[in-house]
């Protein structure tokens, strides 16, 4: 058994590995004819996206999660499409559904110095 072969764990057949991912795609140790016969293990993939804007010095990041490509896609090309500076980033985002799964913004006091009281 050279490196491109893995033995499938559903049915114990040795299959090329590198070739059933790039045709079906799933899980590496599935072969290809146990991947079209079980479910697919691609569907539940989230659909998640990265947004960054820049404000004062250090950039503000975004990673959203949507429930479609399309919604994706249109959240992007929003997003993008307002990035002049001092525009608000709220073009069409806002009718758009989705979720912020992680956010890091940085303090806008550039001096170091602390921003509490």
């Amino acid at each position: 058994m050279n490196k491109k072969e893995k033995i499938c764990r559903e049915c114990g057949d040795t299959f090329n590995w590198e070739a059933k991912i790039r045709i079906h795609g799933g899980y590496v140790n599935v072969c290809g004819d146990c991947h079209m016969m079980g479910p697919d293990p691609d569907a539940n993939t989230p659909v998640l996206r990265g947004v960054v804007a820049g404000s004062g010095k250090m950039a503000a990041i975004s990673i959203v999660r949507f429930e479609n490509e399309n919604d994706a896609d249109d959240y992007v090309r929003s997003f993008n499409s307002s990035s002049a500076f001092g525009n608000r980033k709220t073009n069409r985002c806002n009718s758009i559904p989705f979720e912020h799964v992680g956010v890091n913004i940085g303090s806008s006091n550039h001096k170091g110095k602390s921003c509490g009281s």
